[in-house]
């Protein structure tokens, strides 16, 4: 669609109400272009917390690992349950749109640079894409 809702700019704020609706509005029309994400971002930054959640855009729940993943009990789980329990783990960590890469994906690092990755998205909870899952896939 690419077109502007609104059009806000930095020198031009739109009262909250109109950003709200604008943000909402440019919401239903994901994925967003760059000048539409662009535009989003600005009509973010005009909005409290509770004005995102009003348009669906709060904070994702932050996946949480499995029960007894970090006990003994753990390898005493079959296997396919296992796989299953880390698939929904990582299944639980929200797609990123975006056009903003949150986490280092550079493949021809070292493996513990990688395993690094790994831990900083489980710590920060961003949005993933697939790359992302991969390196969770591997560290988990």
């Amino acid at each position: 669609s690419g077109k502007n809702i609104g059009s806000p700019t930095k020198s031009t704020a739109l009262s909250k109400e109109a950003a709200k609706a604008a943000l909402c509005e440019l919401k239903d029309a994901m994925p967003l272009s760059k000048d539409q994400g662009d535009q989003a971002v600005i009509l973010i930054q005009q909005l409290n917390t509770t004005d995102l959640e009003l348009c669906e855009l709060g904070a994702p729940k932050r996946p949480t690992l499995p029960p007894n993943y970090l006990t003994s009990q753990w390898e005493k789980i079959p296997i396919n349950e296992r796989l299953l329990a880390l698939q929904k783990y990582i299944s639980g960590f929200e797609y990123n749109f975006t056009n903003k890469q949150y986490f280092n994906v550079m493949k021809n690092r070292p493996l513990a640079r990688v395993m690094d990755t790994a831990k900083e998205i489980m710590r920060r909870s961003l949005p993933i894409k697939c790359l992302e899952a991969v390196f969770l896939g591997l560290y988990l």
